[in-house]
C-alpha cells in the first residue's frame, strides 16, 4: 500500500477527535471503526474502517444494527484496506446504496506554492463565534445541506473557540465582507488532513477553494507537519493535482437513509 494511502486512511478514521463535542461516539479498533455524530445527517454518522474476516455477513448486520437502534442515517466507507472483497455486495444486499467516490490524495508539504490571493479575497482562521457561524453557513450552502446543519456544525466545532492546541483548525474565506468559502484541517501525529473545502455556488471557479486549501497546508507545515492528505471529489481532482497532490486510492461511500 502506498504510504500516502495509509496516511489518508489513518487521518480519515481520526477526523473527529473523541472529545470533539458532547454526544459524539467514536469507536476505533484494528478491524472496525465508526463514529456516531448523533445528528440525523448521514455524513455525520459513518463506518470508516471495516476489516471483517471472522464472519463478515454477521459482522455487517451487527454494525448496521448499531445505527438502526439509534434511528440514524449513516455512511459506510469502503477503503482499499476493507474486507471482505465482496463488502460492497453485502452492503447493497442490505439496502445501502452507492453514494459517491472519494479520491484519496497526498503530497509532501515541502515546497508548497506561495499563496496568490485574488484581489479583495482574504482568509481568516476561525477564532470567534462570528467566524464559526460564517464557516458553518458557507458549508451549508456549499454542500447543499439542510438549514439545520448550520447550528449542528456550530455545536460540533464550538470547542475550537476555547483556544489551546486542539488538533482541528477551520478557515473561512471572504470576498470583501462576504463569506464565500471554507476549509478544515485535522492534525494527527503523522499527517495533516484537509476537509470541508467548499465554495458557495455564486463564487465557484474563482480560485478561492485552491487558495484556502493552500493556506491550511502552509499552516500545517509551519506547525511541523510534513505530509498533507485529503479526499477529493471528481470535481475537485484537478484543483488538487495542480497543488501537487498524487492520487493514491479510492474510497467508496455507501449510504443508508
Amino acid at each position: 500500500m502506498h504510504p500516502f494511502l495509509s496516511l489518508c486512511i489513518e487521518n480519515y478514521i481520526q477526523m473527529f477527535p473523541t472529545s470533539m463535542y458532547a454526544g459524539l461516539t467514536v469507536h476505533e479498533g484494528p478491524e472496525l471503526a465508526y463514529r456516531i455524530g448523533g445528528f440525523p445527517i448521514a455524513n455525520l454518522n459513518s463506518v470508516v474502517r471495516s476489516i471483517l474476516t471472522t464472519d463478515p455477513e454477521k459482522q455487517v448486520d451487527e454494525v448496521i444494527e448499531i445505527f438502526k437502534k439509534r434511528g440514524l442515517p449513516f455512511n459506510w466507507v469502503i477503503t482499499p484496506e476493507s474486507k471482505p472483497e465482496n463488502l460492497a455486495e453485502l452492503l447493497q444486499q442490505r439496502g445501502l446504496k452507492h453514494s459517491s467516490d472519494l479520491l484519496a490524495m497526498g503530497r509532501t508539504l515541502e515546497g508548497l506554492p506561495a499563496l496568490d490571493l485574488p484581489e479583495g479575497f482574504t482568509i481568516s482562521e476561525v477564532t470567534s463565534d462570528g467566524l464559526l457561524e460564517a464557516w458553518a453557513r458557507v458549508g451549508q450552502a456549499s454542500f447543499h445541506l439542510p438549514a439545520q446543519a448550520v447550528q449542528l456544525r456550530i455545536r460540533q466545532f464550538e470547542r475550537l473557540l476555547e483556544g489551546g492546541l486542539w488538533p482541528v483548525k477551520l478557515y473561512v474565506g471572504f470576498c470583501g465582507t462576504e463569506a464565500v468559502c471554507g476549509s478544515g484541517l485535522r492534525l494527527t501525529p503523522n499527517s495533516a488532513g484537509v476537509y470541508f473545502v467548499g465554495t458557495v455556488p455564486e463564487h465557484t471557479r474563482k480560485g478561492y477553494g485552491q487558495q484556502i486549501t493552500l493556506k491550511s497546508l502552509q499552516d500545517a507545515f509551519d506547525l511541523g507537519h510534513r505530509v498533507g492528505v485529503l479526499m477529493s471529489t471528481a470535481e475537485g481532482f484537478q484543483v488538487y493535482q495542480r497543488l501537487g497532490f498524487e492520487h493514491v486510492g479510492t474510497f467508496q461511500v455507501y449510504i443508508k437513509g
